[in-house]
Formats: structure tokens, sequence, C-alpha cells
């Protein structure tokens, strides 16, 4: 897969059968042009690699120059053909990792931008059918309505997600050391967050 503004080589858009998905991508891509022409001036690797590739950007130098919005909204804006490769590889079909990124996403930004997670009811609410969720996630599928908005499935997905890349599991290791020192009382409980009760 290339990125290349001047002529798009992407799978994923080249017949764009869908308006929305063509819409979409146009604007996702004048940003990326954007980004890629002002990081070409100041970061040596997009520069050595725009001059030794003709402009084009193979995808996993592409990747290296987006923010995380940018890679949700190229994830959501993919067509099934190459979105369902792509969400194979995470034992998750198209549907629910777009919606998922794009739930992590929303819950980078409010961490980046020192926002309250606390008792948040985020915007977003990731895909929580059974059927849609590998077996280690299928435990969210009870989760009432609300909490399919709070910080808990989130959670639970990062856990998952670092499981299944196979890394040391810091996150959830210190994750569960920390809540395990949350204090429990009338006023305060890890419930407020969507944490099943413990």
């Amino acid at each position: 897969m290339i990125v290349d503004g001047s002529n798009v080589r992407v799978g994923a858009f080249s017949d764009c059968p869908e308006r929305g998905l063509c819409l979409a991508f146009g604007k996702w891509l004048r940003d990326y042009e954007d980004r890629l022409a002002s990081l070409s001036r100041s970061e040596a690797f997009v520069k050595w690699h725009i001059e030794s590739y003709e402009g084009k950007l193979p995808i996993w130098v592409a990747v290296e120059i987006l923010d995380f919005g940018s890679l949700s909204k190229f994830l959501r804006a993919l067509g099934q053909g190459i979105a369902h490769q792509i969400s194979e590889d995470f034992r998750l079909n198209p549907p629910a990792l777009k919606s998922w990124v794009a739930a992590i996403n929303e819950l980078r930004n409010v961490v980046a931008h020192n926002g309250r997670t606390w008792n948040r009811s985020f915007v977003l609410s990731p895909v929580t059918r059974k059927n849609q969720l590998p077996a280690d996630l299928a435990h969210l599928a009870s989760l009432g309505d609300v909490d399919k908005f709070k910080l808990y499935p989130r959670i639970e997905f990062l856990r998952w997600f670092e499981k299944i890349d196979n890394t040391e599991p810091q996150f959830g290791n210190r994750l569960a050391t920390l809540i395990g020192t949350f204090p429990q009382n009338e006023h305060v409980s890890l419930t407020q967050m969507g944490f099943p009760g413990r």
C-alpha cells in the first residue's frame, strides 16, 4: 500500500463504492499531505523517503507521521476488504475494530488534555455485542447501557490488546495494582467508572 497524493494507490479507496468513504478519504488525504509537507522540512527520515521513493511513502513510514486521530480516521474510512484484512490480525471484525480504535482515540484525547476520566461518560460507545468480541472481552457484552460509555470497557480493551500483542503485561499489572489501592466507600466507587462491583 502506497500513500501518494498525486496518484492515490490505496486499494481500499481506489473504487470508492460509497460516497461517504470517498469524501472521508479525500479530507484525510488533504490533512495527510499538509502534515507530510510540514514534516518534510523538519524530519530527516520523511525527507529521505520522499526523495528515495519519488514522493510516495510506504505505509509503514506514513503511519509514523500520523497522530492517533489521523490513524483512527484512516481506519474508519477504509473499505471492507482491507479493513477485514487488518481487523483479522486483532481477532475482531471491521466495525468492532473501528469502534474500539475510535473509543481509545477519544480516551487518549481526554487524557492528553488533562481531562477527567473519573465518572466520565464518553461520547463514543465501542462495540460490545458478544458475537463481535473475542472471548477474552465477551464479558463486556453484559455491561449496562450507561457503563458502555464509561472508562472500564476502554481499560479492558487496552489490557486485552496488550496481551494479544505478546508484550509483558506492564499496563495491565500496574493498573491492577493501582485499582487495588482505590478506596471503596458509600460515596466513591469504581462502579461509577463502569467497573463491575467487587
